[in-house]
C-alpha cells in the first residue's frame, strides 16, 4: 500500500489516506486486511489518536489483548485525549478489560480512573471501579462509585435501575434508610420505586414529603396510578383516605374557598346549586 504512495506525500497524510482505506474495507467485510492497513497507519503516525484508538479496538475485536491493551491504554496520556474524551474513556475502558483478559487484573484499576477523570460520565468504568472496591470489602467507595455510575446516566431506563438497586442497597446492607430514600427520590417516576418511597415516608410520618411523592404519582401512565392507588390504599388506608377526601374537596367544593376553578368540578358532574346564584351574580 505504502508502495503505492506517491514518495513525496508527508506520512501523516499518508497515514491519513490508510486510515480512510482501513474503514472502508471494514465497511466491505474484510477484518483481516482492514486490522493490516490500521498497523501501516499506525506505523505511519504512531502519535495520531484516531489511528491509535482504531488499531487497539480492532485488536480487542480479534482478541489480541496485549496489544490492545497497549495501544488504547497509551491514550490515557495522548496530549488530544481531552477533545475526544468520550471516545478515549471508552477506549480505556476496553483496555482495562484487555489487561483482565490477558491475566493482568492488577493492572486494570489504573485504565479505570483514567477514564473517569477523563470523562466523569462514563458509565461503565465507574461500574467496573464499584465491582473492584466491592471485591476488596470497600462499601462506601463501592457505594460512591455506583452513585457516580447513576449520576452519568441519561438513560431513564438506566437511572431508575441503578437509583432502584442502590436503595434497596443502602436499605438492606447499609440500613441507612434516609439514605435509600435520596436514592429512590432520584429514580424516575415508577410504580415499585414510589411504593417503596411510600413506605419509608409513612414510617417516619414524612407529610409533607408524601405530598411530594404523591405528585410524582401523577406523572405516571393512568394504568399504573391505578395499580399504586390499589396498593397503597391496601396498605395505608387512612393516608389514602386523607388524599381522596382532599382531592375531592379540590374537585368539587366551593370555589370560595380555592378549588374547583371555574366550576369545572360542578360543571363535570351536572349541579346546578349555587353555580346558577354565582352566574347569575356574574
Amino acid at each position: 500500500m505504502v508502495g503505492e504512495l506517491p514518495d513525496n506525500l508527508a506520512p501523516e497524510r499518508a497515514a491519513a489516506l490508510v486510515h480512510r482505506l482501513a474503514r472502508a474495507v471494514a465497511m466491505r467485510g474484510d477484518a483481516d486486511e482492514s486490522h493490516q492497513l490500521l498497523h501501516e497507519a499506525h506505523r505511519l503516525a504512531r502519535r495520531d489518536l484516531s489511528i491509535t484508538l482504531a488499531l487497539g479496538e480492532s485488536c480487542f475485536a480479534r482478541k489480541l489483548w496485549r496489544e490492545a491493551a497497549i495501544h488504547l491504554g497509551s491514550l490515557a496520556e495522548h496530549p488530544d485525549a481531552a477533545a475526544h474524551a468520550s471516545a478515549v474513556a471508552s477506549g480505556l475502558v476496553k483496555a482495562a478489560q484487555a489487561e483482565i483478559r490477558a491475566l493482568k487484573p492488577a493492572n486494570a484499576e489504573k485504565h479505570y480512573l483514567a477514564a473517569v477523570k477523563l470523562d466523569p460520565r462514563c458509565g461503565k468504568a465507574w461500574h467496573a471501579l464499584a465491582e473492584l472496591a466491592m471485591e476488596k470489602g470497600d462499601v462506601a467507595r463501592a457505594t460512591e462509585c455506583l452513585e457516580r455510575e447513576a449520576l452519568a446516566s441519561s438513560d431513564p431506563r438506566d437511572r431508575l435501575r441503578l437509583y432502584d438497586a442502590l436503595g434497596d442497597f443502602a436499605e438492606g446492607v447499609l440500613e441507612d434508610v434516609p439514605r435509600a430514600e435520596r436514592y429512590w427520590s432520584e429514580a424516575p417516576p415508577n410504580v415499585e420505586v414510589l411504593e417503596k418511597l411510600l413506605r419509608v415516608q409513612r414510617k417516619r410520618g414524612a407529610g409533607n414529603e408524601r405530598g411530594e411523592t404523591c405528585e410524582r404519582f401523577a406523572e405516571l401512565a393512568p394504568e399504573l396510578q391505578d395499580a399504586l392507588l390499589t396498593e397503597t390504599e391496601a396498605k395505608d388506608g387512612a393516608f389514602f383516605a386523607l388524599v381522596r377526601g382532599h382531592t375531592l374537596q379540590g374537585m368539587f367544593g366551593d370555589p370560595y374557598y380555592g378549588g374547583n376553578a371555574d366550576f369545572i368540578g360542578w360543571d363535570l358532574i351536572g349541579y346546578p346549586g349555587r353555580l346558577m346564584i354565582a352566574r347569575a351574580k356574574q
